[in-house]
C-alpha cells in the first residue's frame, strides 16, 4: 500500500478565525455605526473568501507526489518529477516560522503555480524522502 499522509495547515485555520472574528465584530456593531460596520464586514468578507479561495487549507504529501487542496474543492496535483523547485523560506504572515514555496503545479488557472505550505517535521521528513533534487533555503 502507498504511504500518503494529509496535514491540515494550522495557519489557514488561524487566518480564517481572524477574518471570522472581524466579520463578527462588524455585525456586533452594526446598530451603533452603521457606515463603519459595514466596512468592516465588507473587508473581513472579501478577506476571508479571498483566504479560502487562494492559499491552500490543506496537503497530502505521497511517494507519487503532492496535492494542495485550497477552498471550494479545488486542488492541484504534482508529480515529484515534475516539481521544478521547493524552497524553504520565511513565512510572510509570521517571520520567526517557515514555510516550503513549491512549484510548479500544472494548472489551467494561473493562480496555483506554487502552492506555500507550513514546513514542520513531519513535512520535512517526507518530502526529503520522496523529492529527489536539493531543497533550496532562503532568508
Amino acid at each position: 500500500m502507498k504511504e500518503s499522509k494529509l496535514f491540515l495547515n494550522k495557519r489557514w485555520v488561524f487566518w480564517i478565525g481572524i477574518f471570522s472574528v472581524l466579520i463578527l465584530l462588524g455585525i456586533y456593531t452594526l446598530s451603533e455605526e452603521l457606515t463603519t460596520s459595514t466596512i468592516i464586514i465588507v473587508i473581513g468578507c472579501i478577506c476571508l473568501l479571498g483566504y479560502v479561495f487562494l492559499f491552500p487549507n490543506s496537503y497530502r504529501i505521497g511517494e507519487k507526489g503532492i496535492t494542495v487542496y485550497y477552498g471550494f474543492g479545488i486542488k492541484t496535483t504534482a508529480k515529484w518529477n515534475e516539481l521544478r523547485t521547493i524552497e524553504d523560506h520565511y513565512c510572510r504572515a509570521f517571520p520567526w516560522m517557515r514555510e516550503y514555496h513549491i512549484g510548479y503545479f500544472k494548472k489551467a488557472f494561473p493562480l496555483w503555480e506554487e502552492a506555500c505550505i507550513p514546513k514542520n517535521k513531519k513535512t520535512t521528513v517526507l518530502i526529503e524522502k520522496y523529492y529527489k533534487k536539493t531543497i533550496e533555503k532562503y532568508g
